[in-house]
């Protein structure tokens, strides 16, 4: 058994030897690396101070999420659908789910917008706005304002205001959540 073991071996490693010999004069490692760019994942990750916040984007899905205190968790899904976009300026329908852990979890549709306008080469200005109201079960509104400064092309720096309103009735219990502050942020993608 160990014979046969060595023999599969010694026979694997000819085998490397002799693909390695005859392509060692058709490949040339330094012109292979020369002309290897990376592929870049359409992922980016933002993570923003004050409240704790989270985002994660993938191409144009994006999950955000925020941890208000200690019993209220905001979760947001969007998928976001450009309508236009000319010269670094452009409309974005923005549809998705917002989802308020309190008690229970409430999940809750959204639609909305995102508009953008790049007022210099690195920096474009944006505002969005998505919610939904359920009469007087529940209702959400989530807006920001802000400014984004991309010094590199993997690498951006974000600032602006957040506001969030949400109201949620959970049996005969009534949570109303509003955050209202500005944030700074770091995005990186990948």
């Amino acid at each position: 058994m160990a014979k046969k073991i060595f023999l599969v071996n010694l026979a694997l490693i000819l085998l490397s030897a002799t693909v390695f010999a005859q392509s060692k004069n058709d490949f040339l490692l330094g012109e292979a690396l020369k002309d290897f760019k990376p592929k870049s994942l359409p992922l980016s990750i933002e993570v923003r101070a004050k409240e704790p916040e989270f985002i994660f984007r993938y191409k144009n899905f994006s999950l955000d999420y925020n941890h208000f205190d200690a019993d209220m968790h905001y979760l947001k899904f969007d998928v976001d659908n450009e309508i236009i976009s000319l010269m670094g300026t452009g409309l974005d329908l923005k549809y998705g789910v917002t989802g308020i852990d309190w008690k229970t979890f409430s999940p809750l549709p959204t639609v909305g917008f995102k508009i953008y306008m790049a007022i210099m080469p690195k920096m474009t200005i944006y505002t969005q706005l998505s919610g939904m109201s359920f009469g007087g079960r529940a209702h959400v509104i989530d807006t920001e304002s802000g400014v984004k400064y991309s010094p590199s092309k993997n690498f951006s720096l974000t600032a602006g205001y957040r506001h969030i309103a949400a109201t949620v009735r959970h049996k005969d219990n009534r949570g109303n959540f509003k955050m209202s502050e500005p944030f700074i942020g770091v995005r990186m993608d990948f």
